[in-house]
């Protein structure tokens, strides 16, 4: 995967937790610490897409963005513990995506 890839995947990633703070947030639902870790995680993949962006510019490449996925209405309708679990799978295939982009660079060197 390259590094456009890998910005959509953080870009998704950060559109999934966006839907799961949103929803945790609800007056029907008022789960404030959920919407809080959510809102922060969404932040942080977001920044994660935004230094890859910068990273691809500054070394002469060209950011392509395509288009993210719908998060689905689980995300709108899931319960803390689902959320939860979504969330750390959804973490560890973005690390397994980082690692093999990384393990490449390492054997392109």
């Amino acid at each position: 995967m390259g590094i456009n890839e890998q910005i959509r995947a953080e870009l998704n990633a950060s559109y999934f937790y966006t839907s799961l703070a949103a929803s945790f947030g609800r007056v029907d639902v008022a789960l404030r610490g959920l919407e809080r870790y959510f809102w922060r995680a969404a932040t942080q993949e977001r920044n994660d897409a935004i230094n890859l962006a910068d990273y691809q510019n500054k070394r002469g490449g060209i950011v392509q963005v395509s288009c993210i996925d719908d998060p689905g209405p689980t995300a709108r309708t899931t319960s803390p513990r689902d959320a939860l679990a979504s969330s750390l799978q959804l973490q560890r295939n973005l690390t397994q995506v980082n690692h093999a982009r990384e393990g490449r660079l390492r054997d392109n060197l």
